[in-house]
């Protein structure tokens, strides 16, 4: 704002300030070209990519130099109408709804309305998530540290919370495996390798779309997955692998896989069910953390070998 020659604020830098916000006859075109490009990610099945798209947008709207409510409202909206049509992503829900008490917080000096947190705590609750619970419960606590400090941990029945959602999500997570496992153990054997193909296949699909979106012109083409992701399939399908006695049978066929990633990861369990191990240098004498290290390095060299 500047000083005119009478010594008063002129409003022209009030304008020039806002030039950024889109104008209100182009944001129809503007929200449609987004949209477009992502419902197309997630026609083809790809609704993390759709989400990770509108959520980019919605996070340049709300960046705290160059805040557009109109638009940052419409594009929340259209992530609503995603999550509805796609229940799986609630946890990407959850993570947008604590942005939104952040950026209120942000812009009020700190405080924002708690009915947010308490309904994330619900959406949490009815899709029998502890973990996300627990993720919300300790995010808004961290937040009300930082305007009242360490005492804020003192809250009745918080540490109680918190100790209990802790409980629960080791029943949980126990419960998810046995039941996963045993719906695994009951597949005909090449149907669950391929089942296994099917999601390494799906998150480096994800993988390379996100790539393309980040960077059109100039992207790395190819399977791409975190180690430590593949490493943990390798042994989860070994381990139902060894209940099965064609499985040394069937998996040969899959470990010419087209794919880099299906190679990998038909190789490695196959790997597994001769060796047991990708750890060469298993000592008994180790710990469990060493040697739990120790196999994941030699994972990694063992998967670059895989052509």
């Amino acid at each position: 704002m500047d000083m005119s020659a009478n010594g008063n604020f002129s409003d022209e830098d009030d304008e020039d300030d806002e030039d950024y916000l889109i104008a209100e006859e182009d944001r129809a075109d503007v929200l449609k070209k987004a949209l477009d490009e992502a419902l197309e990610q997630e026609k083809i099945g790809y609704p993390n990519v759709a989400w990770r798209m509108l959520y980019d947008h919605w996070c340049g709207y709300t960046d705290h130099e160059y805040y557009d409510d109109e638009m940052a409202i419409l594009f929340a909206e259209q992530l609503e109408l995603l999550y509805e049509r796609n229940p799986k992503l609630v946890h990407r829900k959850i993570g947008l709804m604590l942005d939104q008490a952040r950026s209120e917080g942000y812009h009020s000096g700190g405080g924002y309305d708690v009915k947010i947190i308490e309904d994330a705590i619900k959406i949490a609750q009815d899709n029998n998530r502890p973990d996300l619970e627990l993720d919300i419960i300790q995010e808004h606590a961290s937040n009300q540290v930082g305007r009242y400090g360490g005492i804020y941990w003192e809250t009745e029945g918080l540490s109680e919370k918190i100790s209990e959602l802790r409980d629960k999500i080791f029943i949980w997570r126990e419960e998810k495996r046995k039941e996963k496992f045993a719906e695994d153990l009951l597949m005909p054997t090449n149907d669950l390798i391929s089942d296994f193909a099917e999601g390494i296949m799906g998150v480096c699909d994800e993988s390379l779309e996100e790539r393309k979106q980040a960077n059109p012109d100039d992207y790395l083409d190819g399977d791409e997955i975190e180690y430590g992701v593949l490493h943990q399939s390798c042994y989860e399908l070994f381990s139902i692998l060894t209940h099965k006695e064609d499985a040394e049978e069937v998996i040969e066929k899959w470990t010419n896989h087209e794919r880099w990633c299906v190679r990998a990861l038909t190789q490695g369990a196959e790997h597994l069910l001769v060796v047991g191990s990708f750890n060469n240098s298993l000592d008994d004498s180790e710990d469990d953390s060493d040697s739990d290290g120790d196999d994941l390095d030699s994972f990694v060299d063992w998967a670059d070998s895989i052509t």
